[in-house]
């Protein structure tokens, strides 16, 4: 449960736009305002901005750090993690559309928003991410020491079966087709995502992307990258992030992703994958925190057959092309 307050001195902060903005964070301390004053500095107040402080420490005052950005500001009393705290925020988005954004980025394209709703309102059953160039504390924002990014595809690295690698290669003039989402800026018409059922059956962090996206592509709707649309993603080494990441909820979630949506042959495979390349009490706390909600997935799964229209084979293959577009070496996860 989180608690609200409202901050709306500046933009509309009533549903009554198209798109709204949706930022959850823990430990952000002043990065926080900095993006929403991006956000504000491109779209004015076009749109809502809802942010969902998700059980931060209490030494900063997140509150009076966006006073006055027309923030629409909630503090959860019990960490939901990354998965959770996105889901939460866009089941109080009020618009058609929205952008899920971390709370360490930039929006870089000025006209970013009218771009957005152009294509959200040209093709709605997609999920979409934007371009985006990493930027860190010792280069200016849009800094060529920083690779930029479009979308990302499948790697399926044996350590980390359904993680994904950047696309660094293929980026076009306009939208384009790329098998999995990427980069923390992602687009999306609240109906698609609630029809595709989100993120819900994840838990705490990891393969949000892969969910959303490999049930995008199986509801028999797509997914894209947007270049002409380009944010920025502040780098953090491990040892700086704001909170803490464990293996097991990745592979919980890996586990989360194959059962619902893979199908039972998949998840049957990817299981004595998980098991040989894992450590054993990884595995065994993945597994405990999988079947703690099992009745839940249990449901998920039945309403996700109920709309799948395309075998996940049909999406390997895909990944497969794309993967060959790129130059993809498998010979390299050997190492």
């Amino acid at each position: 449960m989180a608690a609200e307050r409202h901050q709306n001195k500046a933009g509309r902060g009533d549903g009554s736009g198209l798109l709204s903005v949706l930022i959850p964070f823990k430990n952000e301390r002043e990065e926080l305002a900095l993006t929403c004053q991006s956000i504000r500095a491109t779209a004015g107040d076009r749109v809502d901005i809802i942010v969902l402080n998700d059980d931060s420490d209490k030494d900063f005052d997140y509150a009076q750090s966006v006073e006055g950005l027309g923030v629409e500001y909630y503090e959860s009393d019990h960490r939901l993690g990354s998965s959770g705290g996105k889901e939460w925020c866009v089941a109080q988005c009020r618009t058609p559309y929205f952008l899920i954004l971390d709370a360490h980025c930039r929006m870089y394209t000025e006209d970013w928003l009218d771009k957005a709703l152009a294509v959200l309102e040209k093709e709605e059953d997609c999920v979409y991410c934007c371009g985006v160039q990493y930027f860190s504390d010792e280069t200016d924002h849009q800094s060529p020491k920083h690779m930029k990014a479009f979308g990302a595809f499948w790697d399926y690295n044996p350590r980390s079966i359904l993680s994904c690698g950047w696309n660094v290669r293929i980026r076009g003039e306009e939208e384009f087709e790329v098998p999995c989402i990427l980069g923390a800026n992602y687009l999306c018409s609240k109906r698609w995502w609630d029809y595709l059922g989100g993120y819900r059956g994840l838990l705490l962090y990891g393969r949000e992307e892969t969910f959303i996206s490999v049930k995008s592509w199986m509801a028999g709707g797509k997914v894209k990258c947007i270049p002409q649309i380009l944010t920025g993603h502040k780098t953090r080494p491990g040892k700086h992030q704001p909170y803490r990441c464990c293996t097991y909820e990745v592979v919980h979630n890996e586990m989360v992703c194959a059962y619902v949506a893979l199908g039972p042959s998949m998840f049957a495979r990817l299981t004595k994958l998980w098991e040989k390349v894992h450590h054993p009490a990884v595995w065994s706390d993945a597994k405990s925190l999988f079947f703690s909600h099992i009745e839940e997935l249990d449901e998920l799964r039945r309403k996700f057959e109920k709309i799948k229209k395309v075998e996940h084979d049909e999406v390997d293959r895909m990944n497969a092309a794309f993967q060959k577009r790129i130059g993809f070496d498998y010979r390299k996860l050997k190492k």
